[in-house]
């Protein structure tokens, strides 16, 4: 239906052109103005992004049912597998773009986008060849700086793993001393005076050494009562 719409007007144009002045140089003037504005009315907008490829044939049923088969749609392969932001794994994706002559279909276009979560890309108008060429300069750039940017921290990574494994078994070693040591204190009992009480056994050639710990790190706490070790 849209390509009969400019027909009237074109025609009324022409006509009130050709009462208002009977110059060739007019009449030529008002043709070439009414194919530019005609040529601007026959334009159509486009939506371009990525979707995932398991999700293609879905994602154009429902472009298809909900412009009710009004717009234009294109696929195109990605080659190889794109890293997915939020997850992490590997995803096959293609290219679409979708072409279309309203902004209420704009509307459930971009809605449809997100529910499929497609991520859209704005693209410079393609007759506009420096700014085409501009674009793909600056992600080809980009392109360049992000690789640096993930070699660089690889890298920092790498060395920080290394420096960080030479200390790996020593803080083992620590953890696994303090978790003995607090499972060993909370099978103790407390007193009424607030004091801990507990049973326990050990070798009698180190019964001694015990008892001398066991004062050490009881006098290092500051406290007004005195520990007691003692054989039952």
């Amino acid at each position: 239906r849209f390509f009969m719409t400019d027909a009237p007007r074109l025609a009324v144009s022409e006509l009130s052109a050709g009462r208002s002045s009977s110059k060739p140089g007019a009449l030529l003037a008002g043709a070439h103005d009414d194919e530019a504005r005609a040529d601007l009315d026959m334009r159509f907008s486009s939506i371009t992004g990525v979707v995932s490829t398991e999700e293609k044939v879905r994602f154009e049923r429902m472009i298809f049912r909900a412009t009710r088969g009004n717009c234009y749609v294109r696929f195109a392969p990605i080659k190889q597998p794109i890293t997915d932001p939020e997850t992490g794994s590997l995803i096959e994706k293609c290219v679409f773009i979708v072409f279309f002559k309203s902004l209420s279909i704009e509307t459930k276009l971009k809605k449809i986008c997100d529910a499929f979560f497609a991520h859209r890309y704005s693209l410079p108008d393609m007759d506009d060849a420096p700014a085409v060429d501009r674009m793909l300069t600056e992600n080809a750039q980009e392109l360049v700086d992000s690789r640096t940017v993930l070699l660089k921290n690889q890298d920092t990574r790498f060395r920080l793993c290394q420096m960080l494994a030479q200390h790996t078994e020593r803080w083992t070693w620590i953890v696994l001393r303090e978790k003995a040591v607090y499972h060993t204190l909370n099978m103790f009992k407390a007193d009424v005076s607030g004091m801990l009480r507990g049973e326990g056994w050990v070798i009698s050639e180190s019964f001694e050494d015990v008892r001398a710990s066991v004062n050490r790190a009881h006098s290092d706490m500051d406290h007004n009562m005195p520990s007691h070790v003692d054989q039952v």
